[in-house]
């Protein structure tokens, strides 16, 4: 059995659904290059002065190191509601948060551990995720 040699035309087209392909692709990459989380030390606390980590009596651990503080994250380019689970070093998962695309939100949660890492894993709509670990600050 033999093959009648390719047709000029579907050569042509071959090379333009590659370009479409390839364009295609590179969109999909730019989406998921420009989807950011950002976790930072928000406003300090402390459970011995005036500004409590957590209501008294609460049963939390307290937090009276200089470098205590509420965990912030922000997120942008979702497309969609964000749920954030964030963990401590050493601590494991201290719970999650929801956010909406582009929000920036300070958490109930609190760290104060320097040196150690806090971790903000974000999940949007379909399979969008990322990360971001922030080495807590002094």
């Amino acid at each position: 059995m033999t093959f009648r040699p390719e047709h000029d035309l579907h050569r042509r087209r071959f090379g333009r659904n590659l370009g479409i392909g390839l364009l295609l692709a590179g969109f999909v990459a730019l989406v998921f290059a420009l989807t950011v989380v950002k976790v930072t030390r928000g406003d300090k606390c402390d459970d011995s002065g005036p500004n409590p980590c957590h209501p008294p009596a609460s049963g939390d651990p307290d937090c009276t190191e200089a470098s205590c503080g509420f965990i912030t994250v922000e997120v942008h380019n979702f497309f969609g509601p964000v749920t954030c689970t964030i963990t401590a070093q050493a601590e494991g998962v201290l719970g999650t948060v929801d956010l909406a695309d582009g929000d920036t939100k300070q958490t109930q949660f609190y760290f104060g551990v320097p040196g150690r890492w806090v971790d903000a894993d974000c999940q949007g709509p379909g399979s969008t995720r990322e990360s971001d670990r922030l080495d807590w600050p002094s």
